[in-house]
């Protein structure tokens, strides 16, 4: 295989790079014309009567449910032998899967995953079933790749001590397993495998709209524009991005990683965007990756590290804060480990 500069010992690899392309800048009508007069309609806000995030419950990271009806909370799965790493929702939030841990820590410098599990919930149903257990892992990625489920780990090849195997493994929504590949790497010569990361969708469905930065500033893209929009200056790197009703707003978080001698930081912001009037309607500082999800008309992210992470919710009609969820010990949508 092609040499890769090594890689540093990661538990959990998660980096977001900054892809951005211009579709063009011969007008509106041109770019919606490569559509064939079909303009993909972007992500609306989501009705749901419940959404699952992750917090402590007994000392271990477990995942818990939150009811809209009556606006509570309460432990939905937990195992006292098993710890949730993630939890991931698909865009819709029709599916979710999780992964969970027996262990996890570093020896001799190299980390190291102890029996995990890939767990798949029924967010209508509420239902969690077991879908494979992955075993032991030194590195591991797990993201939405479209509509199917995906999960890229390593593992030391048990015959040659200085080969790592990468395994690449693609879910459907539903659990079952469409497609397993494994690589193998020298990593004397090769260093840790290199993982394949979805990228932030920083063009607009329609493909009128795109996103992009420059130094420490983010722009917005219109076609049939020559000059860019201002939009902020923030430093960060796009996390995640969500475009809305079509071409109407959109939202997205972007996050840079602040490394003071032994400490390292995540700090985050998280912007709502009217396209229309070319404006911020609403802004958050804070750390962590500000993972969010959009539910009945509500904008929902998490914010902070570890046990001082925890969930707000803001009224997208209004922009304002109208619940903030602490739990001790901490709570995300995503992870609280990491």
């Amino acid at each position: 295989m092609r040499k890769q500069a090594k890689y540093p010992v990661l538990l959990v690899v998660l980096v977001f790079q900054i892809l951005f392309y211009y579709c063009g800048d011969n007008g509106t009508d041109n770019i919606k014309n490569r559509f064939n007069g079909k303009v993909k309609v972007a992500s609306e806000p989501v009705k749901a009567k419940h959404f699952f995030f992750v917090g402590k419950w007994l000392g271990k990271e477990s995942i818990y449910k939150y009811s809209f009806d009556d606006s509570s909370y309460s432990v939905f799965w937990f195992q006292d032998k098993e710890k949730v790493l993630e939890f991931l929702y698909s865009d819709d939030l029709k599916y979710a899967f999780f992964i969970t841990a027996r262990k996890l820590g570093t020896r001799h410098g190299v980390s190291f995953i102890k029996k995990l599990k890939l767990y798949r919930v029924d967010p209508l149903l509420s239902k969690t079933g077991l879908i494979s257990e992955l075993g032991e892992a030194i590195q591991l990625l797990a993201q939405w790749n479209g509509m199917n489920f995906e999960i890229q780990l390593t593992k030391f090849d048990k015959k040659i001590a200085s080969e790592i195997d990468k395994f690449n493994r693609l879910y459907s929504p539903f659990g079952k397993l469409l497609k397993e590949e494994v690589e193998k790497f020298d990593f004397i010569k090769e260093g840790y495998p290199p993982f394949t990361i979805r990228q932030p969708k920083l063009i607009s469905p329609s493909g009128v709209f795109g996103l992009t930065a420059k130094g420490d500033s983010i722009f917005l893209r219109v076609a049939g524009m020559d000059k860019d929009v201002f939009i902020d200056s923030s430093g960060h790197s796009f996390n995640e991005v969500r475009w809305i009703n079509e071409d109407e707003a959109v939202i997205f978080s972007t996050r840079k990683i602040i490394n003071s001698g032994k400490e390292r930081t995540i700090k985050s912001e998280l912007f709502v965007y009217d396209l229309v009037h070319r404006k911020i309607d609403f802004k958050r500082v804070g750390e962590g990756r500000m993972n969010f999800l959009i539910a009945n008309d509500l904008l929902i992210f998490d914010d902070g590290i570890g046990n001082k992470s925890s969930i707000v919710m803001i009224d997208l009609k209004s922009n304002n804060e109208i619940k903030k969820l602490f739990i001790n010990g901490g709570c995300s949508l995503k992870s609280i480990i990491y």
